[in-house]
């Protein structure tokens, strides 16, 4: 499963990347989105939208897994090869 860490990912393993990213995204919803390190030699540095953030970001689980979440789970749907 090495393979999920690097430039592409074969479609048999899908299913296994959807539940490890299950299995990240259910550490995230630990994580508030404010935890995010913006600039590691200036920690008091704000996000680019400063103290407005969408509704949906509640916490590090939807603020970084969202999209990568979709693309497999549409990959999976579509039978693609290789991702």
């Amino acid at each position: 499963m090495n393979e999920l860490y690097l430039s592409e990912l074969n479609s048999s393993h899908i299913p296994v990347a959807i539940n490890k990213l299950r299995q990240i995204k259910q550490g995230l919803t630990k994580y508030s989105f404010d935890k995010v390190v913006r600039d590691i030699q200036n920690s008091s540095a704000q996000p680019p939208w400063e103290t407005t953030i969408s509704d949906t970001i509640t916490d590090l689980s939807n603020y970084f897994i969202t999209i990568f979440n979709h693309a497999l789970l549409k990959a999976e749907k579509l039978k693609i090869t290789s991702i």
